[in-house]
């Protein structure tokens, strides 16, 4: 009963719930007394093994981006953070058959709406965006991104591999396994949350738009 309250104490102390993933504080952890069994009641519950514990620590040192693997869940460093997160199911693809309407996937929805036009000030919400009618073409896909992956940033005349985009945008490998990519033809035309393609960026705002909201629930 002692060692469980001692146990409630550190968790409440070192744990943070954020959607459905757990943070730790790398630096407050390495403060804990005894950190060896503080450090493994900590991530026990999410299928980590007694074995796996030395190198659970060496995460304490380890590089932005290095990961622990359970049969459920990752363990990861992220800059001051240990980010214990699960593991994303892999080659997750829709079909949009036809628009307007609305889509609704694992932890998202959506929306497509055709308008006569593209609003005068557009929206710069990057879970928004305008796509000339003319350059649709049904059906489209919406997948995850893979390795090979490229396309052409909104603002950029050059292609870029979506590997080093988000590098250049500092996301984590968690919010990199979570990125979808809204696909036409093979090629990508939009990166929701991110950035549009600059092949199908409006050019003639008094033509017909589509506009694609993309909302995470």
């Amino acid at each position: 009963m002692l060692y469980e309250q001692a146990m409630d104490v550190h968790r409440k102390a070192l744990l943070t719930q954020k959607e459905n993933e757990w943070l730790i504080p790398v630096e407050k952890l390495r403060l804990a007394r005894p950190l060896r069994t503080i450090y493994f009641e900590l991530v026990k519950p999410f299928g980590f093994r007694p074995s796996q514990i030395e190198d659970l620590l060496n995460l304490l040192d380890g590089e932005s981006g290095k990961h622990i693997d359970s049969h459920t869940h990752q363990v990861i460093r992220h800059r001051n953070w240990l980010v214990i997160a699960p593991i994303s199911a892999p080659d997750l693809r829709l079909t949009i058959i036809d628009g307007p309407g609305h889509i609704e996937g694992a932890g998202f929805k959506l929306h497509i709406s055709l308008k006569n036009e593209a609003p005068k000030l557009l929206d710069s919400a990057p879970e928004i965006c305008f796509i000339p009618a003319k350059q649709i073409q049904f059906p489209m896909v919406l997948r995850r991104w893979k390795t090979g992956d490229y396309f052409y940033p909104l603002g950029m005349p050059k292609k870029k591999k979506l590997a080093r985009f988000f590098i250049d945008q500092k996301l984590s490998k968690i919010e990199k396994e979570k990125q979808w990519v809204l696909e036409m033809n093979g090629k990508i035309v939009w990166l929701p949350g991110l950035r549009l393609d600059n092949r199908f960026k409006v050019t003639n705002p008094n033509e017909p738009v589509f506009q694609f909201s993309f909302q995470k629930l």
